[in-house]
């Protein structure tokens, strides 16, 4: 009898692993892969939605930097930050169709955003794909302010004006 116990117990052990595994719903808090698995605080709940600014011609070539003239088209644009913790930073207005500075995942952490993007890494190299910033919410009214960002089009763009919230 304990001949057969002990080849089933190898054989079974694993397979009630392997069902409890893929039975088991795979939750935010339970991956560590998960962008959100670091947001899920009080704060990110206030942040998460659409915001909107509108940039002028005139302020783009204020800014007198020929990457920004490039990479900015004047008009409405809209930032969402989504509750996964994705977000994207775009603008309808470019001649070419729709235009962004930033797309990416980011975390907040008190009142610091931390954002990881891929678009300004073909300009920057590795100096591209983070950025922080501190930002106030007051009332529907979202600001930036830079900590480190060697992205200048996505800086300018996140800090030049408060943001609306819509949604």
């Amino acid at each position: 009898m304990n001949k057969i116990r002990q080849p089933l117990h190898f054989v079974l052990l694993p397979l009630t692993i392997l069902i409890v595994a893929c039975a088991t719903p795979l939750s935010f808090s339970q991956t560590s892969a998960s962008p959100t698995a670091t947001n899920r605080t009080p704060s990110l709940t206030r942040l998460i939605g659409m915001y909107t600014t509108t940039i002028t011609q005139q302020e783009i070539a204020s800014a007198h930097n020929t990457r920004i003239s490039f990479q900015v088209q004047p008009g409405s644009w809209n930032f969402v930050l989504r509750s996964d913790g994705y977000y994207t930073l775009t603008t309808s207005s470019h001649p070419y169709g729709m235009s962004y500075v930033g797309e990416g995942t980011y975390t907040i952490t008190g009142n610091q955003f931390i954002s990881k993007d891929a678009n300004c890494w073909e300009y920057y190299g590795n100096a591209g794909h983070f950025a922080t910033y501190m930002w106030s919410l007051q009332g529907k009214q979202l600001r930036f302010t830079t900590v480190k960002d060697a992205c200048l089009s996505r800086q300018f763009v996140f800090t030049l004006h408060p943001w609306l919230l819509q949604t």
